[in-house]
C-alpha cells in the first residue's frame, strides 16, 4: 500500500469499540450486518451486499434524528479491512474486488460522536477499522483498491452548514411556571428561571435588555439581561394577558379582563400609572405604531374599543362582527384588522373616525393573523378549514386562499417580506413560503398536535427558527434555508411560547 493511502487514513486518537462482523462467501452475494455505536447516543446499523460485478452496496438506518450513513472508501492493506466514513445524504456504491471465502471479524472501532444536523452525522476523518482475515491469493487486488481509495478521498467532502450564532433563546414554559434561557449556538440550557403560575407570554421591552412575561394568574414578571432575573413584578389581576410595548419602551400597556380594563405600567419606574374601564372579558390588545391608541376587542359584545394612551381614557366603540378576536394595526396607524372568529369574516375599522369600513368574507372562520413587515398583505390563517387567506392590505380585497397545514397557528417573516415560516398545530409541520411566487419552498416535521401559538421565532440572523414543542416538552432548532431540524432541547412542561430578543451570549 503507497504511503500516501497510509497517512491519508491515519486513525484518530480516541476510539470506541464494539463488535462487529461480516461474511462474505464466494461473492454470491451475502449480506454483512453490524452495529456501530457512536459516543453514548447514536447507534449505526449498517449492511453490506458483496456482489460478483466488483460492487459492493453499503446501506444504513440512523435513529432517530440523522438519515444516513455509507461506507465511503475501501482498500486491503495487510490483512486489513478498512473503510472512511461520512455522512451524505444518498447511499454510495464503491469499487471492490471479488473473493472467495473472505472472512471479516473482529473489534470495530469507532472515534468519538462529533455532531449530527438533519442531513445526517458528520463524521469528517472518522474511520471503521476492522481486523480481517484475508487469503494470501488476493494479494494482488491491493493495489487496485488503492487507486479507488485514493479517486474516492478526492472526491470531496460535504460542506457543513454553520451552526447558529449564540443568540439566547427565552422559553415560557406555562406547566412547569418558569422561564427556559437557552443559548442556541451551543444547545445549553443557561438558566430555568422561576414566575409567576401559569405564564403564557413573553415580550421584550424595546430599547432595553429586560423580558415582561405575563401569566394568568395575574403577574407581570420582569426578567434582567444577562443577569437572568426576576427583577420586578408587577401586580394587574385575575387572568391577565396580552401586553403591548410604546415604541420607546417607556411605557406598556396590559389587561386585567375580569375587571375590564387596560393596565397603564411605567417601565422606568416600574410602577402602574393608571387603570381604564372598558367592558368584562376582552380579549385582544394592540397598540398603533404611533403610539397613541390602543384598540381592544371585546368578543362577548361583538365591539372594538379605542382607549388614549396619553389622555388615558376611553374614546370609544365599534360593532364588529361575531367574537372579535386577533388584532392587527396598518402601519400607517389608520386601520385595524379584526378577525370575526364567529363566522367567515374579517372587519376594517378606521381608527380616528372609529367606524367600519369594510367586511371582508373568507372561507371559514378565521383564528389568527400575521401582517408583513412591508404591511402590504394580511395573512388570515383559519384552523378550521387549514388555509390561509391573503388580503390586500390596502384595499381589504382577497388576492388569494393557499391550503396549509392543519391548524396553522403562528407565523414569521423575514425582513424582507419574502418568506414566511408558517407552524401547525394540527399535524406538527414548519412551512416556508415564498410569498412572491406563492410557492411552497421547503417543510420539516416538528412534532403532532404540539405546536402552540407563540411557538416560532426567528432569529435575528434569519438563519434559524426556535420552535416550541409543548406536548414533547422541547425546543426544536430549525435551520431555515432549506428547512431541516438540527436538534431538540428539552425546556419544560408545556411550552407555550418563545423568543429571541437578539442578544448574544458571550460568558
Amino acid at each position: 500500500m503507497p504511503s500516501l493511502c497510509r497517512s491519508a487514513l491515519a486513525a484518530p486518537r480516541r476510539w470506541h469499540r464494539r463488535n462487529v462482523s461480516a461474511t462474505v462467501h464466494r461473492g454470491k452475494g451475502t449480506r454483512g450486518k453490524g452495529t456501530v455505536v457512536f459516543g453514548s447516543r447514536v447507534r449505526l446499523n449498517f449492511v453490506a451486499t458483496f456482489k460478483l460485478n466488483l460492487r459492493a452496496e453499503v446501506s444504513s438506518a440512523v435513529a432517530p434524528h440523522a438519515r444516513s450513513t455509507f461506507l465511503r472508501s475501501v482498500y486491503l492493506n495487510s490483512g486489513q479491512f478498512r473503510a472512511k466514513s461520512n455522512a451524505p445524504t444518498r447511499p454510495c456504491r464503491l469499487l471492490k474486488s471479488a473473493w472467495n471465502d473472505v472472512s471479516l471479524s473482529g473489534e470495530n472501532q469507532i472515534p468519538r460522536f462529533a455532531r449530527n444536523d438533519s442531513n445526517g452525522l458528520s463524521m469528517t476523518g472518522a474511520f471503521f477499522q476492522q481486523a480481517a482475515s484475508i487469503s494470501k491469493q488476493f494479494a494482488r487486488l491491493r493495489m487496485f483498491l488503492a487507486i479507488g481509495l485514493i479517486t474516492l478521498a478526492c472526491a470531496g467532502c460535504r460542506k457543513q452548514a454553520p451552526l447558529p450564532a449564540p443568540y439566547v433563546a427565552f422559553v415560557v414554559n406555562r406547566q412547569s411556571n418558569s422561564v427556559t434561557v437557552l443559548n442556541l449556538a451551543s444547545a445549553q440550557i443557561l438558566a430555568s428561571i422561576p414566575v409567576a403560575p401559569l405564564p403564557q407570554e413573553a415580550v421584550q421591552r424595546p430599547k432595553s435588555q429586560e423580558i415582561y412575561v405575563v401569566s394568568e394568574s395575574g403577574e407581570v414578571s420582569v426578567i434582567a439581561f444577562p443577569s437572568l432575573a426576576v427583577v420586578h413584578q408587577f401586580e394587574i389581576g385575575q387572568a391577565a394577558h396580552d401586553l403591548a410595548f410604546a415604541h420607546d419602551g417607556s411605557r406598556a400597556y396590559t389587561l386585567e379582563p375580569d375587571k375590564g380594563q387596560i393596565v397603564f405600567l411605567n417601565c422606568a419606574t416600574m410602577q402602574e400609572t393608571a387603570r381604564v374601564e372598558v367592558a368584562p372579558g376582552l380579549g385582544r390588545l394592540a397598540l398603533t405604531p404611533d403610539g397613541k391608541t390602543l384598540v381592544a376587542s371585546d368578543p362577548a359584545g361583538n365591539r372594538l374599543f379605542f382607549v388614549s394612551t396619553q389622555a388615558q381614557k376611553l374614546l370609544g366603540s365599534v360593532k364588529v362582527g361575531k367574537a372579535p378576536g386577533p388584532l392587527v394595526i396598518s402601519l400607517d396607524s389608520t386601520e385595524v384588522f379584526v378577525a370575526d372568529t364567529g363566522e367567515d369574516k374579517v372587519s376594517v375599522a378606521e381608527i380616528n373616525s372609529r367606524a367600519i369600513l369594510s367586511n371582508i368574507e373568507i372561507g371559514a372562520k378565521p383564528s389568527g393573523l400575521a401582517l408583513k413587515p412591508d404591511g402590504g398583505e394580511l395573512f388570515v390563517l383559519s384552523k378550521e378549514g387549514s388555509d390561509m387567506t391573503i388580503l390586500d392590505a390596502s384595499h381589504a380585497n382577497v388576492e388569494q386562499v393557499l391550503p396549509t397545514g392543519l391548524d396553522p397557528v403562528a407565523a414569521a417573516f423575514t425582513r424582507d417580506s419574502s418568506v414566511m415560516f408558517l407552524a401547525s398545530a394540527g399535524d406538527g409541520f414548519v412551512t416556508a413560503f415564498d410569498l412572491a411566487n406563492r410557492n411552497v419552498l421547503s417543510t420539516v416535521h416538528i412534532g403532532v398536535g404540539s405546536i402552540p401559538p407563540g411557538a416560532l421565532a426567528l432569529t435575528p440572523d434569519e438563519r434559524f427558527l426556535a420552535v416550541a414543542d409543548s406536548t414533547s416538552g422541547n425546543l426544536a432548532i430549525v435551520r431555515t434555508s432549506p428547512l431541516a431540524l438540527v436538534t431538540t432541547v428539552p425546556v419544560g412542561a408545556d411550552p407555550a411560547n418563545v423568543i429571541v430578543p437578539g442578544w448574544k451570549w458571550m460568558q
